[in-house]
């Protein structure tokens, strides 16, 4: 009875609205007030960019991003140029809370083949409480995790080109998109040739309307910002896990970081590729965003608090999947444990140890998940495989709506033909 409840209460329609009130709500606050905005730099960096100014200070602050992030911002610039600021916020947080609820949707669309009861739903309970912040400061973290989720889908679905057009776009927002990137790259043969093609046209790109010698002062610009961003990261706490050591008094040389950066990435990509064959194409997906996000949070040296909204889904999906797949209740509690603290981690922090910077909590908070995620991985992982549809992996849901059907009825069934 309960789960059936609760199932009700969490039903797509419901999920919606709660991300239609969201957008409503920070696209009034847009309009009638003046939100703590990161959309601002945003918006200065693309009109810097026109008037052939330098993005970047070279402090570690501001705007941090590569040039394509400032020719996506003319729009909305745009807007800005015409008087009309708030719209502009009200066009930004369209982009980033759409793109971030439509992701999550996706995502757990892929997690209900094969099985009973919605998914989007229980995501939804954790990733707008946990992205609620990220959401209000506009910040583009919600835009990669959105692409990424839908990188994800493409890959399942072997949609390459579409693959390869959502890691560049995400690259284009935000440098952090590029672990996806390469992650997808070694584990994915057909897509390789393509995301090089698409480099290439990504590297050239910005010189699209601008002087060669402009664009070029800027790529060298970001080179050495991001060098000077990395080197803060690596020497002042933030919310990934040497920070958390940090703050504890372990202080980890930047050499030693690095190596263990590096050991974490090729334990994801050695993961993921353990688990190819002996899961689902539908779960090996979800893998691979659920693993590459949760390393990506862990161990950039720039990871903030409100960054943890990109494993906010995954703590939704671990949670749904705790009551309805394995019926165990201390795993639940433990998913939701991690996701509360993480959600109330910069009042505990200021509360328990106001003496230091608040930056721990969330950190420890993910390894919690991660190690409650690596748990039901294992449980997943004896279960026997059932044969893949192909067929059905390969199309829209739309394309063969008696398959869909069928499948969610008997994961076994054939596909029917036409």
């Amino acid at each position: 009875m309960e789960h059936a409840v609760a199932h009700r209460w969490l039903a797509p329609r419901r999920a919606w609205l709660a991300w239609g009130c969201l957008w409503l709500l920070f696209a009034a606050e847009g309009l009638w007030g003046r939100p703590p905005s990161v959309g601002r730099v945003y918006r200065e960096s693309a009109r810097q960019w026109w008037a052939q100014q330098p993005l970047y200070n070279q402090i570690g602050k501001g705007f941090l991003y590569l040039p394509h992030a400032a020719v996506l911002q003319t729009p909305f610039a745009a807007l800005v140029e015409r008087g009309a600021e708030g719209w502009a916020e009200v066009a930004w947080r369209t982009v980033t809370i759409g793109l971030f609820a439509l992701g999550v949707h996706r995502l757990g669309k892929l997690a209900e083949v094969g099985a009973a009861g919605d998914r989007f739903g229980w995501m939804t309970l954790a990733a707008i409480p946990l992205g609620f912040s990220a959401a209000r400061n506009g910040q583009a973290q919600l835009i990669v995790a959105g692409l990424a989720m839908l990188t994800a889908e493409a890959l399942c679905r072997r949609w390459w080109n579409r693959a390869a057009a959502c890691l560049w776009l995400g690259l284009a927002f935000k440098p952090v998109m590029l672990p996806f990137l390469l992650v997808a790259g070694v584990l994915h043969a057909p897509l390789r040739w393509r995301l090089a093609l698409g480099g290439v046209l990504f590297v050239v790109s910005p010189g699209l309307g601008q002087s060669g010698e402009y664009v070029i002062s800027q790529y060298r610009a970001f080179g050495e910002s991001f060098q000077r961003t990395t080197e803060l990261g690596l020497t002042r706490p933030y919310a990934q896990v040497f920070g958390l050591l940090q703050v504890l008094g372990v202080a980890v040389p930047a050499t030693v970081q690095t190596l263990v950066r590096g050991g974490a990435g090729l334990g994801v990509l050695g993961l993921l590729w353990f688990v190819r064959g002996r899961l689902p194409r539908e779960r090996q997906a979800i893998c691979y965003f659920v693993f590459t996000a949760a390393c990506l949070q862990l161990f950039n040296p720039r990871s903030e608090n409100n960054g943890y909204a990109i494993l906010a889904p995954c703590m939704g999906l671990l949670l749904g999947e705790a009551l309805l797949r394995w019926r165990d209740r201390r795993l639940a509690w433990g998913v939701g444990l991690a996701a509360g603290l993480t959600l109330l981690g910069y009042e505990l922090q200021v509360r328990i140890a106001p003496d230091v910077r608040p930056v721990w909590l969330a950190p420890l908070m993910g390894l919690g998940y991660c190690g409650l995620q690596g748990v039901a991985l294992r449980w997943e992982l004896r279960e026997p495989v059932p044969p893949p549809p192909p067929a059905e992996c390969l199309q829209p849901p739309a394309t063969h709506p008696a398959a869909s059907l069928a499948r969610v009825r008997d994961p076994r069934a054939p596909v029917p033909t036409t």
